[in-house]
């Protein structure tokens, strides 16, 4: 009876393990997603902050721009869009993340934010800077 005890307790142990790495491990995968994104995004954020400068303005700025090119290693998002004002729309993923990289003109020059979806699965856009 204390063998069998000791098993039944031991596979709730790994069970219980197991949920819960297995959360981390997708946030993780999600977040590492996300950050690839956000990197691979940088030459299309450049040619909009560039377009941005010379109409001294986000009005048109990403008029003729095309979507951001992935590697496609993580795979690369479902759905992928740039706004005629310069905005940058991502959405799909390991857990269908959503970031939206959004331009402001102010004072001379382009700046950037990053909004994304869950906290977990977009957390590099808190700390993402073009």
């Amino acid at each position: 009876m204390k063998c069998f005890l000791m098993g039944f307790v031991g596979a709730i142990l790994g069970l219980f393990l197991s949920m819960f790495v297995g959360a981390q491990y997708a946030d993780y995968m999600a977040a590492a997603q996300t950050s690839s994104w956000l990197n691979e995004a940088a030459p299309t954020v450049a040619q909009i902050t560039a377009n941005i400068q010379r109409l001294h303005g986000v009005s048109g700025s990403g008029v003729g721009v095309a979507p951001p090119r992935f590697s496609g290693k993580p795979p690369p998002p479902a759905m992928q869009l740039v706004t005629d004002d310069g905005a940058i729309l991502l959405q799909g993923g390991y857990k269908g993340q959503a970031v939206v990289l959004v331009p402001a003109f102010a004072g001379g020059k382009a700046s950037w934010r990053c909004f994304g979806g869950s906290r977990h699965d977009t957390l590099p856009c808190e700390h993402w800077r073009p």
